[in-house]
């Protein structure tokens, strides 16, 4: 059973001032709210990006920031590098074809394609 604690009525009035002052501050936070416009955005990117460059430039030399620039391509690499592709000897492949080259002739003449049409199949399914 759950355990209620009394409260005082001045500790409750303390509790829903609190309470009120809070939502009051979220309602004049949103009423004051300027959402971000495309220009703005870009903007800042552009504010943000001319400082990290100008940073960068100024703390090191030409040879540490080439350095810098390579280390960073190599951590922005998100998949490793792939293993080389077996080759068909070392997956066991046989010479002899899946299929028999005289089953799959048949299957590629007009009259095969034309038996494997939807409503060819139907009428050979309603037949039966």
């Amino acid at each position: 059973a759950p355990s209620f604690q009394t409260q005082t009525e001045e500790e409750y009035a303390h509790q829903a001032d609190t309470i009120k002052g809070r939502v009051d501050r979220l309602r004049q936070r949103h009423a004051s709210f300027e959402p971000l416009t495309a220009a703005k955005a870009k903007q800042l990117a552009e504010a943000e990006l001319a400082a990290a460059s100008k940073k960068t430039v100024q703390h090191r030399s030409p040879g540490e920031f080439r350095d810098c620039v390579q280390a960073w391509k190599f951590v922005r690499k998100i998949e490793p590098e792939l293993p080389p592709l077996a080759t068909l000897e070392s997956l066991g492949a046989s010479e002899e074809p899946l299929f028999p080259k005289e089953k799959v002739l048949a299957n590629s003449t007009s009259q095969a394609l034309e038996h494997f049409k939807r409503q060819e199949r139907l009428n050979c399914i309603a037949s039966r």
